[in-house]
């Protein structure tokens, strides 16, 4: 099916036929199904439903565009995301690449991936614990982004995202600060890019104090 727009609100599986199965049919449709896991970061475009490919026989497999995370779209089903050859950003982590078929008349196909991208992006969450100096915390950084490399000399571009209750909240929301520590991580570690996200970070509360202060504030503690 032709896409008109960038923005199309028919159901374009629909006009799919049913098939006979006498050869192995692919059917490549841009579209968002109902459900899929990642779809609701995208605008919809095209919705189909589990009962668009239900109803459609014949078919050894569904390759589909439009969500960018690669994966089966509907348990049970032939109908697959390819996702993209390549990471564009971090919201975009993880393998990329695509899918390895073999087609057979009358049968559900089973691909399988392959890892293509040359760089991976990594999102990785991290407390901070509450006593780290500079210097620890830039060690334990860098010891948790080559546990996450996954192979000899793959790239790797990581996006720390820091929470926990420390002193150094402040000095890491300095521009020039969490630039320089981006900077010594991705150096230390061979990766193509480190970023910091600090919007986890709180400062740290002596709740002792607090609970024995009088008032309001100390009831609601205590």
């Amino acid at each position: 099916p032709a896409h008109p727009s960038e923005c199309v609100a028919e159901n374009l599986a629909q006009r799919f036929p049913d098939l006979p199965p006498r050869l192995p049919v692919v059917g490549p449709l841009h579209t968002q199904v109902d459900g899929a896991q990642g779809a609701e970061r995208h605008e919809r475009y095209a919705p189909s439903t589990r009962a668009d490919y239900e109803a459609r026989r014949g078919y050894a497999y569904w390759a589909l565009g439009h969500v960018h995370q690669a994966g089966r779209a509907l348990e049970g089903l032939p109908v697959f995301y390819a996702g993209n050859l390549q990471g564009r950003n971090p919201r975009e982590s993880g393998p990329k690449g695509g899918w390895l078929v073999e087609a057979h008349a009358g049968l559900a196909a089973e691909p399988r991936f392959v890892r293509l991208a040359p760089v991976r992006w990594a999102r990785v969450p991290i407390e901070v614990a509450a006593g780290h100096s500079a210097a620890a915390l830039s060690d334990a950084l860098g010891r948790r982004i080559a546990q996450e490399r996954e192979s000899e000399g793959e790239e790797l571009a990581v996006v720390l995202e820091l929470s926990g209750e420390t002193a150094l909240g402040a000095r890491l929301r300095v521009e020039d600060e969490r630039r320089a520590l981006e900077e010594d991580l991705a150096a230390g570690t061979g990766a193509l890019e480190v970023q910091l996200r600090d919007a986890g970070l709180r400062p740290p509360i002596d709740r002792g104090r607090l609970q024995s202060a009088p008032g309001v504030l100390g009831e609601a503690v205590r």
